[in-house]
């Protein structure tokens, strides 16, 4: 399975992509901004994206909101799983405005391994 990290941070993109292939995605797409995440994006064929984009909420270039729906639209078939990575201080209302945007799940910053797992089996479920 092919996932997608979005986080300017390298040692949470590190973090991430150790518990991903863990739950069994082998193929991790890491991109520090939105940007990049949507050129990667951009350079997929439908059936090379991933199943599963984690964004990070609190990106320098972009909306998160935005990204979420940005990986939306480019997905036309509905296939990839985005689950939002928010701080413990997002302002109130962040958790609305992605699941408004698309994002089929949550997890605040800083988690547990358990945490994030749970939030991976549950879009997966879903899917």
């Amino acid at each position: 399975m092919r996932a997608m990290v979005v986080d300017s941070s390298k040692a949470m993109r590190t973090v991430l992509k150790r518990v991903l292939h863990e739950c069994g995605y082998d193929d991790v797409i890491e991109a520090p901004t939105a940007q990049s995440a949507l050129d990667s994006l951009a350079a997929c064929g439908a059936a090379d994206l991933p199943q599963l984009a984690l964004l990070d909420d609190n990106l320098a270039d972009a909306d998160s909101a935005d990204l979420a729906q940005a990986v939306r639209e480019r997905d036309g078939a509905g296939h990839v799983a985005v689950v939002m990575l928010t701080t413990a201080t997002a302002p109130a209302g962040t958790g609305q405005a992605t699941a408004a945007a698309g994002a089929d799940d949550c997890v605040t910053k800083p988690f547990t391994r358990a945490a994030l797992v749970e939030a991976l089996a549950h879009v997966g479920a879903r899917r």
